[in-house]
């Protein structure tokens, strides 16, 4: 059974994984039925597509709500082997180096022909900050899948390890906003945009929780992040990627590769989000909270 400490904490995932099942059955539905590839609109007046935008929104507003309520059970973060988190971990960062390989050599071609499947080359700066930062950021995921997988805690000695995944955040939202978020439907432009944002808000304070920063502070805000995450983010890619294994693609969609590798970041997050709280659960239950500290009454000016 939950305690009362923990309790609200285990109904806002509930909410937030309620928001991510609608959330991918909307976006399936607007792009399988109710979505022009040929021209970008959608065919029922955008119905479908603010539904799929506001329902898994409103979903992970209630489950951030619950997630940040006062007197929540919160605590230290337990460390511990995460199977499933480590597989993630470890896909992202094969799928991060591999897709900065690409890029890397895909620069070639733009130099020698002038031709990219890359808009970002036609920018060197915003190209080669992500190219770098995707090729950093999967080492560190390789590290941490290898840490998962073992129980160890690399982070101690280099609590800043996990810092290249805000930076790869921040290169992804920067590349998204200034070359793919040019629909001429705002649903559209909002899901790129603010998909990427919950991503690196939540690579943000995932690395805040693994330096071991405030851990209670730094998981609310991790659950929070995560859920949009869950309800926008992680939608928005799969169903772009399964459209595109039916043969269906738009203009201006981001390259396949920049989404699989958000896509294995979201998914290895979203899970690590889960077992950080399954795992530090019982913790949260039966550890005291930490009492604000009693303040001083003021001197007595005649005592003085």
């Amino acid at each position: 059974m939950v305690s009362s400490k923990t309790s609200k904490i285990r109904s806002g995932f509930k909410l937030a994984f309620a928001g991510l099942a609608a959330g991918l059955v909307l976006r399936l539905v607007l792009m399988l039925f109710f979505y022009d590839y040929e021209t970008g609109f959608y065919t029922d007046g955008g119905l479908s597509a603010w539904l799929g935008l506001l329902l898994p929104g409103a979903a992970a507003g209630a489950a951030a709500w619950l997630f940040c309520r006062t007197g929540q059970g919160y605590g230290r973060y337990i460390r511990k082997k995460k199977t499933l988190p480590a597989i993630l971990a470890f896909l992202s960062g094969f799928m991060l180096l591999q897709e900065g390989v690409r890029q890397a050599v895909s620069f070639k071609t733009f130099l020698d022909i002038g031709l990219s499947e890359y808009d970002a080359a036609t920018q060197p700066l915003i190209f080669w900050f992500f190219v770098v930062m995707s090729l950093i950021f999967g080492m560190v995921q390789l590290v941490v899948g290898a840490a998962l997988t073992t129980g160890r805690n690399p982070f101690q000695s280099a609590p800043l390890l996990y810092m290249p995944g805000v930076l790869w955040g921040i290169s992804y939202l920067i590349v998204v906003y200034v070359f793919y978020a040019k629909s001429s439907c705002f649903v559209e432009n909002f899901f790129s945009v603010i998909g990427a944002a919950a991503l690196l808000i939540t690579l943000l304070y995932a690395c805040k929780l693994f330096s071991g920063v405030d851990d209670p502070g730094a998981a609310k805000r991790l659950f929070a992040a995560g859920g949009f995450l869950l309800a926008w983010e992680i939608p928005y890619l799969t169903a772009n990627l399964v459209m595109r294994l039916l043969g269906k693609t738009y203009s201006g969609e981001q390259p396949a590769g920049y989404q699989l590798s958000a896509l294995c970041a979201a998914a290895f997050l979203g899970v690590f989000l889960w077992t950080a709280y399954r795992d530090s659960r019982e913790a949260w239950e039966t550890e005291p909270q930490a009492e604000p500290e009693a303040q001083e009454p003021p001197a007595d000016p005649e005592e003085a």
